[in-house]
C-alpha cells in the first residue's frame, strides 16, 4: 500500500487523498506525506521532478545547493538528479548560514510570518473564552488553515529578499538588499509570543513547570 500511495497519491492513503486534492486545487502549494512525517529521499526526488523534471531546455545544467541531510543524497536521489542534468552540491554541516540562500535570507522571515498567523489564530480562539463559563475554541488549526498560512507567508516574502540570498552566497551578481520589513517583523516576534503566553497562563490554559 505504501508504494501505491507514493506512486499515485503523493504518499497519502485513498481516504485522505481526496481531501488533499481539494486543498491543492485551491492552492499553489503541493502537499506530500509519508508515515514518518519526515523529509526523505522520495520527497527529494519529487522536489527535483516538480521543479526541474520537465523544464524546456533539459540540456542546460542546473546547480542545486542542498544541506548535507541524508535524505538529499540517497542513491536514488543522486541517480535521478543525474538523469535530469541537475548537479547536487552538498553544503558542509553548520555552513548553511553562509552557503545556502534559503538559510541566509528567507527562512527566518518566512517562519516569522507563519508564527504571526499561528499566534493570531490562538488569540482569536481565546477572544470568546471566559474561565468557568465557556470553553475556548479549538487551538488546533485545520489543514486548510495551515496550507493558507504557508501560501500567504511565502507570497509575502519580497522578491528582493529571495534575490539577496543568492547574492550574499555569491551565486549571482550583487542586487537589491533584503527588505527592511523582514527585520522589523522578526524583531516583533519575541514581544508578541511573550504577550500571548502571558494570556494563556492567565486563563489557566497552560501550566508552568520548573525543571
Amino acid at each position: 500500500m505504501l508504494t501505491e500511495n507514493v506512486a499515485l497519491r503523493n504518499g497519502f492513503g485513498p481516504k485522505l487523498w481526496s481531501k488533499m486534492q481539494t486543498l491543492m486545487d485551491s492552492s499553489p502549494s503541493r502537499i506530500y506525506g509519508n508515515p514518518t512525517a519526515w523529509w526523505n529521499g522520495m520527497l527529494s526526488i519529487e522536489f527535483l521532478r516538480f521543479h526541474f523534471g520537465s523544464r524546456e531546455d533539459m540540456s542546460k545544467r542546473i546547480l542545486m545547493v542542498w544541506d548535507s541531510f541524508s535524505g538529499h543524497f540517497t542513491a536514488g536521489v543522486v541517480a535521478y538528479a543525474e538523469s535530469i542534468n541537475v548537479e547536487l552540491i552538498k553544503v558542509p554541516p553548520s555552513f548553511t548560514f553562509v552557503c545556502q540562500p534559503a538559510d541566509v535570507a528567507w527562512m527566518r522571515p518566512l517562519k516569522s510570518r507563519l508564527r504571526q498567523r499561528w499566534t493570531k489564530h490562538i488569540s482569536e480562539c481565546l477572544c470568546s473564552y471566559v474561565p468557568g463559563v465557556s470553553k475556548p475554541a479549538s487551538l488546533r488549526p485545520s489543514r486548510g488553515d495551515i496550507v493558507a498560512w504557508v501560501d500567504e507567508a511565502w507570497a509575502d516574502i519580497p522578491r528582493s529578499t529571495i534575490v539577496s540570498g543568492f547574492t550574499k552566497c555569491k551565486l549571482v551578481s550583487p542586487a537589491v538588499s533584503t527588505s527592511s520589513t523582514d527585520a522589523l517583523l522578526i524583531e516583533s516576534d519575541v514581544d508578541m509570543d511573550d504577550a500571548l503566553f502571558a494570556a494563556l497562563v492567565e486563563l489557566d490554559l497552560v501550566e508552568i513547570v520548573e525543571v
